[in-house]
C-alpha cells in the first residue's frame, strides 16, 4: 500500500507519472488535472489503461487516456 502525507493523500504516484507522453497532448488543463488526480497521483493508477500497457512492456499510444478511451484530436 502506498504511503500517505498528513492530508491523507497518496505520496506514491504511478511510476510513469514524470514521463507520461499523454500530458503534452492536453490543451485543457482541467481535464488533464482530473485524470492526474483520478489515476496518476492516486492509488487507482493500476486501473489506468496506459499503466497496464506500459507495465507489460508496451508503449501506449500517445492519445490513449487512462480510462481506455482515446483523446479527440482538434481539427483547428
Amino acid at each position: 500500500m502506498g504511503q500517505s502525507d498528513s492530508n491523507g493523500e497518496n505520496t506514491n504516484p504511478c511510476r510513469f507519472v514524470q514521463k507520461c507522453p499523454m500530458y503534452p497532448q492536453f490543451k485543457n488543463e482541467f481535464g488533464l488535472r482530473m485524470f492526474k488526480l483520478t489515476y496518476c497521483e492516486s492509488t487507482n493508477f493500476p486501473q489506468c489503461a496506459r499503466y497496464k500497457l506500459a507495465s507489460q512492456g508496451t508503449m501506449p499510444p500517445g492519445d490513449l487516456l487512462p480510462n481506455g478511451r482515446t483523446l479527440a484530436r482538434s481539427t483547428q
